[in-house]
């Protein structure tokens, strides 16, 4: 954690690259913990430019930690007994690669002093005779000392001066949740279930993630507004993971939560594998809320009966949010009303989970007096 710069969430540090990028050829470097979506962030702005300025963007992504110098400068070579070195191939090209992208350079901290000091000109856009594309930018990111990915506190005043701005991101529960509802399923694995003649994943993480984040996701605070306990959506925000740990919990783990209850393993591995993806502790909290939802009243008798079904106390919290959660998987344009007036009998705040979910499993459903009249009421912009 860096006690001299701001830290902004992820949609925050997109929107100030997205600003800056046309007033500066500076690059910008992003600190932040490993697993939250930095490089996703910078692949989700490329993808925003090409629509908003109807251009070809490309993006080239390259890990400081897995070349050397060598690959940087290029391999000296002669020609007219001169000496020169030959352009890396992974340079962006107008011709190849299009007129306007960016270069991504990831884990910059993790690369060696050597490689860190041949960056030094590349990241002023030059290196020998080559010269950056006057349409391509420089976005670089890394993990920071305290995240135990092995930084261990590289940060050459000479290289870090190079930036034009440097912000220390965090994940944020409800930005990510937006992010969670609509995330498309990888290529790859929709390529390998067709392969297979197995039907497609719907897209978007598994709903019961979604829920279970809108339940423990934030951190809970203290009465002076300082952190108390860390979210589970992000265990260790400021570092300091416990040595001895390989898996904690953070969005690039939850993901994987997703994918695995999506696959047809018995309850006892699905607990192991979640473990391993996030931790034993943060897999006990989640799989004891899977045992919830697995107990609950039949969700069509309060879809018909929403003002004489019994009600969650408020001390089983975790439940009222499973229950939520099974209504805005079962909820239809008809029985909406319904459902609604249910959840209110539990918390209001359970609604802004339900419609989530709900309106994007059926996007219709945003279309209904119900739906219409929370965003109103709320002028919820989470949706």
């Amino acid at each position: 954690m860096f006690s001299n710069i701001e830290t902004v969430t992820l949609n925050e540090a997109s929107q100030i690259i997205e600003a800056l990028l046309p007033v500066s050829n500076k690059p910008i470097f992003l600190h932040g913990p490993f697993g939250i979506g930095k490089s996703a962030i910078i692949k989700a702005l490329v993808g925003r430019l090409a629509e908003t300025t109807g251009q070809k963007w490309g993006l080239i992504e390259i890990r400081a930690s897995q070349i050397d110098s060598t690959d940087t400068r290029g391999i000296p070579d002669t020609q007219d007994r001169r000496t020169f070195f030959a352009t890396p191939d992974w340079l962006p090209r107008v011709e190849r690669d299009g007129e306007f992208g960016i270069v991504f350079l990831d884990e910059l901290l993790l690369g060696s002093e050597s490689t860190q000091r041949a960056l030094y000109q590349f990241l002023e856009g030059l290196l020998g005779d080559y010269e950056l594309p006057i349409g391509w930018r420089i976005i670089a990111a890394s993990n920071r000392p305290c995240d135990g990915a092995g930084v261990r506190g590289r940060h050459d005043a000479a290289l870090m001066t190079r930036f034009e701005t440097q912000l220390n991101v965090t994940a944020d529960p409800d930005e990510w949740k937006e992010y969670a509802v609509r995330a498309p399923v990888d290529h790859r694995v929709s390529e390998f279930r067709k392969k297979l003649g197995l039907d497609e994943l719907p897209e978007g993480f598994h709903p019961f993630v979604v829920a279970f984040m809108d339940w423990k996701g934030k951190p809970t605070l203290k009465g002076d507004g300082t952190i108390d306990q860390a979210g589970l959506l992000l265990e260790y925000p400021n570092g300091g993971i416990p040595k001895g740990h390989t898996a904690a919990a953070q969005p690039r783990g939850w993901h994987s939560v997703s994918n695995i209850l999506y696959s047809n393993l018995s309850h006892r591995l699905q607990h192991v594998a979640i473990a391993g993806a996030v931790g034993v502790g943060p897999a006990a909290t989640f799989t004891g809320f899977l045992q919830i939802l697995n107990n609950l009243p039949d969700a069509n008798l309060i879809l018909r009966n929403p003002d004489d079904a019994d009600v969650p106390s408020e001390n089983e919290l975790g439940t009222r949010y499973a229950i939520a959660t099974t209504l805005a998987q079962r909820v239809t344009s008809k029985n909406i009303d319904n459902a609604v007036r249910y959840i209110k009998r539990m918390h209001e705040e359970l609604l802004s989970v339900f419609f989530l979910i709900a309106t994007n499993r059926d996007p219709n459903l945003q279309a209904t007096k119900a739906y219409i009249d929370f965003k109103i009421e709320t002028q919820s912009t989470v949706i």
